[in-house]
């Protein structure tokens, strides 16, 4: 079905001007051809696209060829560096920090006291005393300025760049643009390259379930390097990425993610709130202010049957599918919670596959004189996740049993083109977490005409494109280079 998928929308390499793109305020990150749509990331200044050719189009590259996202520009980086940098990780992350080589990736979670998840994100240790973080401030800067550690926080936003390619090509691709084997760096490791004569971190890691990698440098030159990976990556099928299916490889790869699954739950921590309003400067009171990038309910539209109430939204990393990632073999902040969460757990996080009748059922009641409308179901994923005003959509509905018992919620809904199917993640009662098992999402806003739909407990990760299902199972050493 998709044998001329490769061929099919090359990206015009001559229109990509790495030097004087004006098409629109992307800043020193992303490369024009946007396609259709512009979204702002977060607090800064820049348009980013939402598409490039179609959605459906890009949601199938992670499958078949190879994606290529720029979208998490610019990303929140701070440098942790200093004799007791390794003490700060240890009293604040869930994370073993002993084990913790150079060269190593890890899913490093910050939590309140009450073990709900304050921020994530990827860290990595560079350095004997030094780690890298990303997506953890403002949090994390918070945290810091508490007690009094011989160590800096070195911000890097605005100074980086992040690149992710995901899919079966992505490896000849990247291996072509560095003139390297790259098949040394297993999964969650990296190590150092060159693209174009600029020094490159490529990391093993990705969001899709496939076979992924990331490209990491310095900010000047993300639309260069860019453009570099597209030339190569033409005749492999390149697809760059919207953000609109930011959100389907996220629940295709069984990716809880924070702003797209669930919402920080900072807006609980009083001192964080009382520190982020007063914006001090870095080095006076308790660190640096930043409270442009606070974490707060403000910027949050809740939609579903279960929006409302940010409550519904915040989570532990036990329900959530994040309990690997703690190490429970030292202090740190949230852990007398958490072990309660873990020795009480109730919910499990499951992928759900939507009933495709029940679906037909909800678009048809739009071509029915005469009759009241379901809610309207967007694709691929909530209003795309950003609504008009550039707020994020987090969208929570209600899961029943058969006999009509609340056991859950679910989040995260999309329709992956690829499978031909609407899928959620969700966190139900450990009772009906096996697969194949049904239950009923109720669809639509509160006040408005509402459906139980039907779904069924499936894959998770649901992503299965690999022998192995996931890409951390994926042995590239087998894989022959170009």
């Amino acid at each position: 079905m998709y044998e001329n998928y490769k061929n099919q929308h090359p990206i015009d390499t001559t229109a990509l001007d790495a030097e004087h793109d004006v098409s629109y305020s992307s800043g020193p990150f992303a490369l024009s051809t946007p396609g259709g749509g512009l979204y702002k990331m977060g607090v800064f200044p820049y348009l980013m696209p939402v598409w490039h050719t179609d959605w459906r189009d890009e949601a199938l590259s992670w499958h078949l060829t190879c994606s290529l996202h720029a979208g998490l520009n610019p990303s929140v980086v701070t440098i942790l560096r200093g004799p007791e940098a390794k003490k700060f990780m240890s009293e604040n992350f869930v994370n073993n920090v002993e084990d913790f080589p150079i060269g190593i990736i890890k899913h490093g979670i910050l939590c309140l006291e009450n073990g709900l998840i304050a921020t994530h994100g990827v860290i990595m240790r560079t350095g004997e005393e030094e780690y890298e973080l990303w997506w953890h401030a403002p949090y994390l800067n918070y945290l810091f300025g508490l007690k009094d550690y011989n160590a800096e926080l070195i911000d890097m936003t605005m100074k980086v760049f992040i690149l992710q390619l995901q899919g079966p090509n992505c490896l000849s691709i990247l291996e072509e643009a560095t003139g390297e084997d790259l098949k040394d760096i297993d999964y969650r490791h990296y190590r150092n390259s060159t693209i174009n004569g600029h020094k490159v971190r490529i990391l093993r890691f990705g969001m899709a379930g496939t076979l992924s990698y990331e490209v990491h440098g310095e900010a000047q030159y993300s639309k260069e390097i860019q453009k570099k990976l597209i030339e190569i990556g033409n005749p492999y099928g390149i697809r760059q990425l919207g953000f609109s299916n930011y959100l389907l490889n996220h629940s295709e790869g069984g990716n809880f993610q924070a702003n797209l699954s669930f919402m920080s739950a900072l807006f609980l921590d009083e001192g964080f709130q009382k520190w982020s309003k007063q914006g001090s400067d870095e080095g006076e009171g308790e660190g640096e202010g930043e409270g442009e990038l606070n974490y707060s309910s403000f910027g949050f539209d809740f939609k579903g049957s279960a929006g409302g109430d940010p409550m519904k939204v915040v989570f532990n990393p036990i329900e959530c599918g994040l309990g690997k990632c703690i190490n429970w073999n030292h202090d740190f902040r949230g852990k007398a919670a958490l072990l309660e969460y873990k020795k009480n757990q109730k919910r499990d996080i499951v992928t759900l596959e939507w009933n495709a009748e029940d679906i037909i059922d909800v678009y048809a009641s739009n071509f029915r004189p005469g009759e009241e409308n379901y809610s309207p179901m967007d694709f691929p994923g909530p209003e795309s996740m950003l609504n008009g005003s550039a707020n994020w959509v987090l969208s929570t509905d209600y899961v029943y049993n058969k006999d009509g018992k609340e056991i859950g919620l679910s989040t995260s809904r999309t329709q992956s083109h690829y499978y031909r199917t609407v899928i959620s993640m969700a966190l139900l009662d450990l009772e009906y977490r096996d697969f194949g098992t049904e239950v009923y999402v109720l669809w639509g806003e509160v006040g408005s005409r509402q459906k139980k739909i039907r779904a069924k407990v499936s894959y998770y990760p649901y992503n299965r494109d690999n022998k192995d299902r996931t890409g951390d199972q994926v042995d590239v050493r087998s894989l022959s280079s170009r």
